[in-house]
């Protein structure tokens, strides 16, 4: 249930952050920056990581958050809205098997 979610959350460490970012999540503004650029810029971190050497786990998997919802359609959305995609991804494969989903 989302509702209880917010409630637990405002009191956890990170309900700062939420309480910031949780309206541009539910709703649709002009983009202050787009996701797909969120990713690329992760992508670019990531890249520049392996280059030296170092582990790019975090990253890549940041990279690879942003990237998918960006070849969903959300793109050019800001980059909170990635939260929203995958609130409505599971919404979507809610009850299915793991089989069952492409």
């Amino acid at each position: 249930d989302l509702n209880s979610f917010i409630s637990i959350a405002r009191k956890l460490w990170f309900g700062t952050l939420l309480e910031r970012y949780w309206e541009r999540v539910l709703t649709e503004k002009p983009p202050r920056f787009k996701l797909a650029a969120a990713g690329k810029d992760y992508w670019c971190i990531a890249s520049a990581l392996k280059a030296k050497g170092l582990p790019s786990l975090v990253s890549d998997a940041i990279s690879s958050l942003f990237l998918t919802a960006a070849s969903g359609g959300y793109g050019e959305k800001d980059y909170p809205q990635v939260a929203r995609y995958y609130l409505e991804l599971a919404k979507k494969y809610r009850g299915k098997s793991p089989q069952s989903i492409p």
